[in-house]
């Protein structure tokens, strides 16, 4: 098997190639370009950036997590919250209104609005879909 790795010089001085303005860089990307691989490589810089904030003002930037298991759980109530709260948002209701009218139908359905109704009708939608029983995970 032939590999697609290329290798990668990039600075921001070409005649000197300063130790601290210059990467070495392994990309697999095919067709990739010189002035490409400096752009993705630049916003890597910012995303971290990003993150790093965001863990902060979430108070968890002194928290990490390293084993699979508990970075699947971790991933599970990131998605959970960022759901439940675009289940919440104003906009994301005024979109999905013909499709919620069809859930309303449920005898169980909860039409007060607060985090609990949100559960118990997000829980409506999703547990008919479910081929499993939720039991706890050891």
């Amino acid at each position: 098997m032939i590999s697609s790795q290329r290798f990668w010089e990039v600075t921001t001085d070409t005649e000197k190639l300063l130790s601290n303005s210059t990467w070495y860089l392994i990309t697999q990307v095919p067709g990739i370009k010189y002035q490409e691989v400096g752009n993705i490589y630049g916003i890597r810089t910012w995303v971290e950036y990003g993150l790093k904030q965001s863990k902060s003002e979430l108070g968890w930037a002194d928290f990490r997590v390293t084993d699979y298991a508990q970075i699947e759980k971790w991933w599970e109530i990131v998605c959970s919250v960022y759901l439940l709260v675009s289940l919440h948002s104003d906009r994301f209701n005024q979109f999905f209104t013909s499709e919620r009218q069809k859930f309303q139908k449920h005898e169980k359905w909860d039409f007060n609005d607060s985090w609990k109704s949100l559960l118990n009708n997000l829980r409506l939608i999703l547990q008919p879909l479910t081929s499993f029983n939720l039991t706890k995970r050891g």
